[in-house]
């Protein structure tokens, strides 16, 4: 248990028709209940160039916490700028996270509803010993009001391979944690 705080803010700015440039900063706050080692700041920023169809983004997200806390996700998915379709800073101690993306929107090219992205983002949390790097390639389409159609491929690559992997001796081996991930998913909007 936890208690929240969150607020976050945008700033957008059109610099002609067809061109234009968003900022946003955010700011969360979590203070530990009940020893449930959730606690400590979450501070966030990003921009996105849009460039006609195209829109180019940087995020960055940095959690500070005391030794053994975390933050959590919290939100029902996490509004953290850095998320990914697999990775968060959620339950890592004093992570750093960066995002860089792309994604096109296919209106201009006949195929309205359509957007193709891509997205690369970096994980490290020093105390814990995570360093991790994921890539994702989504495909989404807007198939009426009601029905979206959204599929991705995410690449997960665990850098320092430490997770812990008991052999049959009972040894730890090394384990590389890094996977691939393909996911298809249709919602309906009531």
């Amino acid at each position: 248990m936890t208690n929240v705080f969150y607020g976050d803010a945008t700033y957008s700015l059109a610099i002609n028709e067809g061109m234009g440039v968003e900022f946003s900063g955010q700011y969360g706050r979590f203070n530990e209940l009940y020893a449930s080692n959730i606690d400590g700041n979450v501070y966030g920023t990003n921009v996105n160039l849009s460039i006609g169809m195209v829109t180019f983004g940087a995020a960055y997200n940095k959690a500070t916490n005391d030794s053994g806390k975390a933050v959590s996700i919290g939100f029902g998915g996490g509004p953290y700028y850095t998320s990914m379709e697999e990775m968060t800073i959620n339950g890592m101690e004093d992570a750093r996270a960066y995002q860089l993306n792309a994604s096109i929107d296919m209106a201009d090219a006949g195929i309205e509803g359509a957007t193709l992205s891509v997205r690369y983002g970096n994980f490290k949390s020093a105390p814990m010993d995570i360093k991790v790097r994921e890539t994702d390639l989504i495909a989404a389409y807007a198939i009426n009001e009601a029905l979206t159609a959204k599929m991705s491929y995410a690449m997960i690559d665990d850098k320092n391979k430490n997770i812990a992997n008991t052999s049959p001796d009972g040894s730890n081996i090394p384990y590389d944690g890094g996977y691939d991930r393909f996911l298809v998913r249709l919602s309906y909007n009531f």
